[in-house]
This record gives structure tokens, C-alpha cells and sequence, in this order.
């Protein structure tokens, strides 16, 4: 986790200073061109005022000319001025140090039709003009160092350089502190995720943070819970399997034994035309089992609209076979005057299997020998009731009821592994249905399957 707490500290980092690099260095590239047009524009003014001087008042001396140069800009700007007259040829330059090559490429782009030139030699800054008076063409060229601009300019840069780097400091110090605040939840879960023992149920601990670090620990803890489900159901398949097929092969083979002993024709066909129906029994049974095996991996099942009381029908006639002397009562509330309201969606093969062992539950393990069945309908919700007269289960068993091989006391007379309804419950999950228990006022088991109405 680490890593992501470098990572989020080197891109903000980079982002930010990328950004105030920029800023500053656009703040100095205006500024210098800014400083360039402004002694540009000092430059004209000054050559402009000796062209006019020197043009306006004829009889002016050219040396005092020259000194009245020298006394007001020369040691300003070391500035060096050339005049030409409307032929180009040189009637004026001041006296200084400041050396001019003869600017021919600046003075062949001036003419009446381009009147100014702006151009940089070495350090310096350099100018040319024309200017019309009294019908004739002048030239001015001027040339000058700026070396109080550009002692600003310099001092601008040392200014923007030293606050770059302090800015720099700075956001890599916010952006560590930043990263660390935001990274330390995630290595604390992460820290969690790894010391994790599946094996005993624990969860990641959900901080109050009211953001998505809190919601990736809620999200996480609910994979937690169906990957704990699914394993613990793949672990137990092979037992479902043993227990779901056991009552029917019992059958088979019990049916078999009393083949083996009848010689009568008819007897024997009617027999075997039982075998075949449990054999068929048999094989709904095991498509249950692949069926349910293919929605715990996340493959689609089939799901089909049918009435719940018609598949209640044939599961009881299933049953009669393996408990020829019980009897069920099937009754309906009088608030179900519609067909629809006994409709339900769902994969009817899986379906089948849940009432077939809450029935067989509820008939092995009656004292009389019979069950009831009940289906009303409360709001939208469609509620299949099963009843039966057996001894009820202790307080503290029930909330163990639908665990993994969980058997009360009231069944150690019955034989049995514990996981029927665990997947009952299982497949009920998958249809978004409820399966619940309790006992009545008039002690007898209950067991209650709720489906919302669609």
C-alpha cells in the first residue's frame, strides 16, 4: 500500500508544479515582452526627439546636439543613435562608446511604406524608423542596452525560480500528507485482508467514514459472506447429494426386492410402472441437484411463470409412494379469488424439491402420521404454510435450524444428515423467497415459504 501512497504523492506532485511552472513561466515571457515594447517604445521616442532637433532647428550646433545626447540618455540606456536623410547616407550619430556596425539589413527594410523595424543584436535592443517631414524622407536607427529592464527581468526570474522551488517543497510535503491520510484506511483493510482466516468467519472492519472506503469495506464483507456460502455449500455438495438421493433409491431398491418375489403378470406390471415413476422421480432429483450446482458457479437457470398449488399436487402424489399411509391436507384462504395471485416465477424443478422435503420432513416426523398444507395471500406477498403434530424444536435449536448438518433432538429416531433444509434454504435465495419457522398456539411446527407477488 505503499506504493499507492508514492503514487498519489508523485502524480499530484507532478500535476501541481507541472501547472506552477507553467504559470511562472508564462508570468516571465509576458513580462519580457512587455520590458522589450517598453524600451522599444523609449527608444523611438528618443530618436524621434533628435530627428526633430536636428531638422527643426536648423541652425542648432551638431556638437551641442551631441552633448545634449550624451547628458540625458547615454548613461541611462548606453543607447548609440544613426540619422540618415532620404538617400540613406548618415547626417547624425551621437558620441558614446557603443559600437554600430553600418545597420544596412535594417536600413534597406525601411522605406515609406515600412516605417518601423525592431530587431535584437547580441544584448542589445535595436530599432528603425521612418519618418516623413516636409515632403522628404528620414531614417533613424537606434540601438541601446536596457540594463535597468532587464535588471528588473533578472530579478523577476532569481524571484519566480526561488518561489518554483519553495511551492515545490511545499505541495510535495501537502501531497505526501494528503496521500498518507487517504491511503492509511486502505492499508489498514488491506493489513486485514491479508491476516483474513476464512476459515473462522472474520470480516474486515468497517470504518465510519461515510465515504468509498467505507463502502469497499461493506461491498467486501458482503463478497466475504456469499464466497463463505458458496464454499461451505461446494464442501457439502457430495452430502446434499447423499441425502436427497437416499429416500428415493430406498425405494428403488426396496421395490426391486418385491419384484424379485412376484410371479403374478399384472401385480408384477403394475410394480414395474411404480419403478419407472420413481425411477423418473429419481432423475428429477439429480437435474435438481446439477441445476442448483450451475446457479451456485453464477450460470443462468431457467425460469418459468406456473402455478404453486399444482406443483404442491404433484409433489404429493410423488410422495404417496414412499408414504402410502400418510395423509396431507391441502387448503387455501378464502382471500385468493384469482389464479394470478397463485402465480409464481421461478425454476420449477428446484421449487419442486423444496416442498418435497419440507412434506417428507413434515411427514416423517409427525406423531399421526399427517400434515397440512395451508397457501394464503397477505398484501403482495403469496405464503405457503406447512404444518404437522411432531415434537417441536428447543428454543435454542431453532436459530440453528438451517445450518449445516443441524439435527434437532425431536429427529435422532430418524435417520438423516442435517442438510435438506439448508438447501431448501438455498434454492429459496435464489427465487428471493423466505423460508422461516415457528411454532403455533397450539403446538404444532410451522414452517412458512413467502413469495413476492410480481
Amino acid at each position: 500500500m505503499n506504493q499507492l501512497k508514492y503514487k498519489i504523492t508523485t502524480y499530484f506532485s507532478i500535476a501541481v508544479i507541472s501547472i506552477s511552472a507553467v504559470v511562472f513561466l508564462i508570468i516571465y515571457v509576458l513580462f519580457s515582452n512587455f520590458r522589450e515594447e517598453e524600451f522599444q517604445t523609449k527608444m523611438k521616442d528618443r530618436t524621434m526627439t533628435t530627428l526633430k532637433f536636428l531638422l527643426e532647428i536648423e541652425d542648432i550646433d551638431h556638437d551641442l546636439l551631441q552633448v545634449i545626447d550624451k547628458n540625458t540618455i547615454n548613461n541611462l540606456y548606453d543607447e548609440k543613435i544613426l540619422l540618415f536623410n532620404s538617400k540613406k547616407e548618415l547626417i547624425y550619430q551621437s558620441i558614446d562608446d557603443t559600437k554600430v556596425e553600418l545597420p544596412d539589413d535594417v536600413l534597406n527594410q525601411l522605406s515609406p511604406d515600412h516605417t518601423f523595424v525592431e530587431t535584437v543584436q547580441h544584448d542589445y535592443d535595436m530599432i528603425g524608423l521612418c519618418v516623413t517631414y516636409q515632403g522628404k524622407h528620414y531614417y533613424g536607427i537606434a540601438k541601446a542596452y536596457d540594463k535597468f529592464g532587464k535588471r528588473k527581468l533578472n530579478y523577476l526570474k532569481t524571484i519566480l525560480v526561488i518561489s518554483f522551488f519553495s511551492i515545490t517543497f511545499i505541495i510535495i510535503f501537502l501531497s505526501y500528507l494528503l496521500s498518507s491520510k487517504i491511503s492509511d484506511k486502505l492499508t489498514r483493510i488491506t493489513k486485514e485482508i491479508v491476516n483474513l482466516d476464512f476459515q473462522n468467519d472474520k470480516k474486515v472492519v468497517v470504518p465510519n467514514t461515510h465515504d468509498e472506503i467505507q463502502l469497499l469495506a461493506e461491498r467486501f464483507n458482503e463478497l466475504l459472506d456469499k464466497i463463505s456460502q458458496s464454499i461451505k455449500f461446494q464442501k457439502n455438495f457430495i452430502h446434499h447429494v447423499s441425502h436427497e438421493l437416499k429416500t428415493p433409491i430406498s425405494v428403488l431398491v426396496s421395490n426391486f426386492e418385491l419384484l424379485d418375489k412376484e410371479t403374478n403378470v399384472d401385480t408384477l406390471k403394475e410394480k414395474l410402472s411404480v419403478q419407472k415413476t420413481n425411477t423418473k422421480q429419481l432423475a428429477e432429483i439429480i437435474t435438481s441437484l446439477l441445476e442448483l450446482s450451475k446457479a451456485e458457479s453464477g450460470q443462468k437457470i431457467g425460469f418459468e411463470l406456473f402455478r404453486v398449488d399444482e406443483l404442491i399436487i404433484e409433489v404429493l402424489n410423488s410422495l404417496h409412494d414412499a408414504f402410502p399411509t400418510h395423509l396431507v391436507d391441502l387448503n387455501f384462504s378464502e382471500n385468493i379469488d384469482n389464479e394470478n395471485h397463485l402465480l409464481v416465477r421461478g425454476n420449477k424443478r428446484l421449487l419442486a424439491q423444496v416442498f418435497y422435503n419440507l412434506l417428507k420432513n413434515a411427514i416423517q416426523y409427525s406423531f399421526l402420521e399427517n400434515a397440512s398444507v395451508f397457501i394464503e395471500t397477505q398484501f403482495d406477498v403469496l405464503k405457503i404454510e406447512i404444518y404437522n403434530d411432531g415434537e417441536p424444536l428447543a428454543e435454542e435449536e431453532r436459530s440453528l435450524l438451517f445450518n449445516h448438518f443441524f439435527r434437532g433432538k425431536n429427529s435422532y429416531a430418524n435417520k438423516g444428515s442435517g442438510l435438506g433444509l439448508v438447501l431448501c434454504k438455498k434454492i429459496l435465495e435464489l427465487h428471493g423467497a423466505v423460508i422461516n419457522y415457528e411454532i403455533t398456539e397450539t403446538k404444532k411446527n410451522k414452517f412458512s415459504v413467502s413469495f413476492q407477488l410480481k
